[in-house]
């Protein structure tokens, strides 16, 4: 074969080969074409998805500066453009008081290699402020070097305003508990209001707390507190003084427990304003079943002004308290009822004891339940046999007949006392002339039995025999007297 044709089939070869290498480089550049489709359908799915989710994203490099965010984030942080915060350092949007503690988790995490989840408060363009959770995971480049940060940034002001709602419903329901048991065990008044003022202080439920009790003038009659010490003595002379401060007026007209959120400007004849500031006022009046007995007020973290919860547990602490005061009143009028019966009760038993005339406590039945020592000396029985004896055997029938009669009647005739005179039957069987007087005893319009009341009367009567007697002598003497007188002075 001679050069040339040598050459000729070197040339064929070589276009062959170009030809070959001519598609395989278009199939490379199809693939890569593809390649790139691909990869930019990847990237617009990632950027839908994040600026579709609905946390906020927040990319950072190893130094902390921002180099992606998404809509989420720029409108938590109160921005429009990503150009106002891509390139500015993650720690300028944190709150100042939680920045140092920021920077060390972030150094932490790149340096161990792995996220962590942290909550930290965010500042706001406009100076809000607002509750963050950040869940950051470690990005890491083609060597598998950390050199970045990327985080789930979501707020949770919400959610942590509700946490702390929780607990502080939490204290206030446990200086409730502690304020109910005290009303089961405490009788005595005062130490009851002091009890109730340092529970609701000593639980943090409240920066202070105070109660005052007032007359139907609205005048002072006893105050407690508990968390203010000597600064609460200028109320109390104002109260003695009867110059109610504002929120005292507006407690006694409220039915319902109310918050002030800025006293020094709402209540300013008030001696306690100094210790409000920043903080809120609660009151509420003390009323049960239609007294108002006076008012408990405390102090309130100011943030919580809004709650209606917390109204509504102060106003069950306030009605609980007004019925203790209510409960202490009766138990006062009760041992006072107690003591005046005690009272009555010895007045009557020495007056029944010591009385010279015989007396009987007829049930309706018209037996005896009861007689005195005078009733033991008139009839001769000893006290125990004349419980039980039917009056009748005492005083006759007629007296039987006639109790019976008197326990029939109602209305005004029970508040009747009977006079008569009877023959009454001693245990030795001797008859004795004596006045009996009979009053119907009831309790509330119903019959309870009658009081027998009996006096021996017979030497009274003999002595009225015998001055009848004497007397018609002495007229029958003198008419014979007359008549000599008038012979004599005929003769």
């Amino acid at each position: 074969m001679n050069n040339s044709s040598v050459k000729k089939q070197q040339l064929v070869n070589e276009l062959e080969e170009t030809r070959k290498r001519i598609t395989e480089l278009e199939v490379l550049e199809a693939k890569h074409k593809q390649a790139e489709e691909t990869l930019q359908e990847s990237k617009e799915i990632q950027r839908f998805v994040f600026d579709s989710i609905g946390e906020g994203i927040i990319i950072i490099d190893s130094v902390g500066n921002i180099v992606e965010v998404n809509e989420v984030a720029l409108h938590l942080m109160g921005y429009s453009y990503k150009e106002e915060v891509i390139g500015r350092n993650s720690i300028e949007f944190v709150a100042e008081r939680d920045r140092t503690r920021a920077m060390e988790d972030v150094k932490r995490a790149l340096e161990e290699g792995h996220g962590t989840k942290m909550e930290y408060t965010l500042q706001t363009k406009d100076g809000r402020e607002i509750d963050s959770e950040a869940n950051a995971t470690v990005l890491r480049n083609s060597s598998g070097n950390p050199v970045g940060l990327i985080s789930a940034v979501r707020d949770i002001t919400k959610h942590k305003w509700a946490e702390t709602e929780m607990q502080r419903l939490n204290l206030v329901l446990h200086a409730i508990q502690s304020v109910n048991q005290l009303i089961i065990k405490e009788k005595d008044r005062d130490r009851l209001l002091k009890g109730i003022c340092n529970s609701l202080v000593e639980n943090r439920g409240y920066y202070n707390a105070w109660v005052a009790l007032l007359d139907r003038s609205q005048k002072l009659i006893v105050a407690a507190e508990a968390g203010l010490g000597k600064a609460f003595s200028p109320m109390i002379d104002q109260l003695n003084s009867g110059d109610l401060t504002s929120c005292c007026e507006t407690a006694l007209k409220e039915s319902r427990a109310f918050m002030i959120s800025d006293p020094a400007s709402t209540c300013t004849n008030c001696p306690l304003v100094a210790r409000y500031a920043g903080r809120g006022a609660i009151s509420a009046r003390l009323q049960y079943r239609g007294k108002v007995y006076g008012i408990l007020s405390a102090s309130v973290p100011g943030r919580f002004i809004t709650s209606t919860e917390e109204l509504t547990l102060f106003e069950e602490v306030a009605g609980n308290i007004a019925f203790a005061l209510h409960t202490i009143e009766l138990e006062k009028q009760h041992r006072l009822a107690q003591e005046q019966l005690v009272a009555s009760e010895k007045r009557y038993r020495d007056l029944f004891e010591s009385a010279g005339e015989a007396i009987f406590v007829i049930n309706p039945k018209g037996k005896v339940v009861e007689a005195n020592q005078a009733a033991v000396a008139l009839f001769g029985y000893t006290l125990k046999e004349l419980v039980g004896m039917n009056v009748g055997q005492l005083l006759g029938s007629y007296s039987l007949d006639f109790a019976r009669a008197q326990l029939k009647k109602g209305g005004k005739e029970r508040d009747i006392t009977y006079r008569y005179e009877c023959q009454a039957v001693k245990k030795d069987g001797t008859e004795t002339v004596v006045q009996t007087a009979i009053r119907p005893m009831s309790v509330s319009g119903e019959s309870r039995g009658l009081h027998f009341i009996a006096r021996d009367i017979t030497q009274e009567k003999l002595m009225q025999d015998n001055m009848r007697f004497y007397i018609s002598e002495v007229t029958l003497s003198q008419e014979k007297e007359r008549k000599r007188i008038a012979r004599e002075l005929h003769d």
